[in-house]
C-alpha cells in the first residue's frame, strides 16, 4: 500500500521538511512534496534511516542517595526546534500547564505531524496533573514513541518557569498557523486535480485571507484565493 510522506512524518512526530530532506539524501527521487506516495517498502527503508540518525536518548544519571528530588540535567535547547517538539518538552517539564483553559486548540485532530500525539499527552497530563517526564515516556515504552519522547525529556527550553505557560501558548499558536497552512496545501493540491466544491473555495479564500492577515496584509504565499470562480 503507497505511504504518503506527511504519513511517514505524522507517525514519527517529525515536520515534513525533516522527511523530505533525509529522503534527498537517500537519493529517494519520488518523495518531492508532503502528498507524494513511495511504496511501501521504500517507506520503511526511509524511516528505518529516519530513526537511525535520531540521537540516542541521555544515559541514565546515578545518583547518590538520599538526596532532594532535582529535575535531572538537560540539553541546552537548540535552534531550529519546531513548535511541536517545544510544546512537549514543555508539558513533560511541566504538566499540570496542560489543565490551563486558555491554550489553543485549533490544530487538534489536523494532520500536521506529531499531532495526535500531542493531543495524547495533553490528555494524558490533564487526567493526571502530578505525573512526572519519565511516567510519561514510560508509558510509550515498546511503542514508536518512546525514543522521540526519551530525546525531549533530556532537553531544556532555557525558560524560567514563570514563563513557561506563554512559551506552551505560543508553541500552541504557532501550530494552529501550521494547521492552516497545511489545509491550504491540501486544498491546492485538490484543486490542481479537480473542481473545487464552492465550500471548498470560499474555505480556500478565507484561508488565503487569514495567511495575508499573518503575514501584516501583504500578498499570501499561498496565493490561492483568486481565479477559483
Amino acid at each position: 500500500m503507497p505511504v504518503r510522506i506527511y504519513e511517514i512524518s505524522k507517525k514519527l512526530g517529525l515536520e515534513s521538511k525533516e522527511v523530505l530532506a533525509k529522503a534527498r539524501e537517500l537519493g529517494i527521487t519520488a518523495a518531492k512534496v508532503a502528498s507524494s506516495t513511495l511504496d511501501k517498502i521504500t517507506a520503511e527503508y526511509l524511516e528505518k534511516e529516519i530513526l537511525a540518525a535520531l540521537p540516542a536518548p541521555p544515559a541514565p544519571v546515578a545518583r547518590p542517595p538520599p538526596r532532594p528530588l532535582r529535575r535531572p540535567p538537560r540539553r541546552p535547547d537548540r535552534a531550529g526546534i519546531t513548535a511541536m517538539q517545544r510544546a512537549l518538552i514543555l508539558l513533560l517539564r511541566q504538566p499540570k500547564l496542560a489543565s490551563r483553559p486558555d491554550l489553543p486548540m485549533g490544530w487538534q485532530g489536523t494532520p500536521i505531524p506529531g499531532a495526535t500525539l500531542l493531543a495524547e499527552v495533553l490528555t494524558l497530563c490533564r487526567q493526571s496533573p502530578e505525573i512526572t517526564a519519565a511516567q510519561i515516556v514510560e508509558r510509550y515504552r515498546g511503542g514508536e514513541h518512546h525514543r522521540h519522547l526519551s530525546r525531549l525529556a533530556g532537553m531544556d527550553l532555557e525558560a524560567p518557569e514563570a514563563g513557561e505557560a506563554l512559551e506552551l501558548i505560543g508553541a500552541l499558536q504557532r501550530l494552529n498557523e501550521q494547521a492552516l497552512e497545511r489545509e491550504t496545501e491540501l486544498l491546492l493540491e485538490q484543486a490542481a486535480r479537480r473542481a473545487l466544491t464552492p465550500e471548498e473555495k470560499e474555505r480556500l479564500r478565507w484561508l488565503t485571507g487569514e495567511a495575508r492577515r499573518r503575514t501584516g496584509g501583504g500578498e499570501g504565499a499561498c496565493g490561492g484565493g483568486e481565479g477559483l470562480s
